[in-house]
């Protein structure tokens, strides 16, 4: 998402919340099938998963948190100013470098001005039950990923969760270029969902955002 929302005090940047599941699965062994119209289209969209409020406080937090991930790096002599970015002749200047080598565990810079932030993810609200837990959510992750000759976790799924960030887009952003989450397990073939990325907007996702 691009914003074209005015940074204000009072008003949190756009973004939204990001989950990678990857199925577990055992060396040798087959991965099950999946729902046939995620194999035809490649996504599944639902409506309506969380209460308005819970986005909210979500989209609340997120912000909080994404200040405060760069008043500490500018604490800690990481950076340069404790935002992450200012205005210099009429052009934005940011806190941190492109991509992985100019960020942080906390937050990479992935394009100009769109930002992903881990930091904050393992604490609440985003670690309450009603969001990681959310039953809806995880009832599409087990039909997609679920494989009852695959390898499972300590609850008995064939998946599990390895990522949890926010992506902010911040005025001024760029377009974040094509890529893939999840590498290929066969580039010869086109295999089943082996990794599945559930995004879950903060924002009215309107046409000009």
């Amino acid at each position: 998402m691009t914003t074209v929302i005015p940074e204000t005090p009072s008003r949190p940047l756009s973004g939204g919340l990001g989950w990678n599941f990857h199925r577990c699965f055992s060396r040798g062994q087959q991965l099950g099938n999946i729902r046939g119209d995620f194999e035809r289209d490649g996504f599944v969209c639902l409506s309506s998963v969380f209460a308005p409020e819970l986005v909210e406080n979500l989209l609340a937090a997120s912000s909080i948190n994404f200040q405060e991930c760069f008043r500490v790096l500018c604490q800690k002599g990481h950076t340069r100013f404790p935002r992450y970015s200012r205005r210099r002749e009429g052009r934005y200047e940011y806190a941190l470098g492109h991509g992985v080598k100019g960020g942080f565990k906390e937050v990479v810079m992935r394009s100009p001005g769109r930002f992903e932030v881990p930091y904050g993810c393992d604490k609440a609200p985003f670690s309450d039950n009603s969001v990681k837990n959310n039953d809806r959510v995880l009832a599409v992750v087990r039909e997609l990923l679920s494989d009852p000759n695959g390898g499972a976790t300590e609850n008995g799924d064939n998946f599990y969760l390895c990522n949890a960030s926010v992506v902010v887009a911040t005025p001024g952003s760029t377009v974040q270029g094509w890529h893939a989450d999840g590498g290929h397990i066969n580039i010869d073939k086109h295999d089943s969902c082996h990794c599945l990325n559930v995004f879950i907007p903060l924002v009215d996702v309107s046409l000009s955002l």
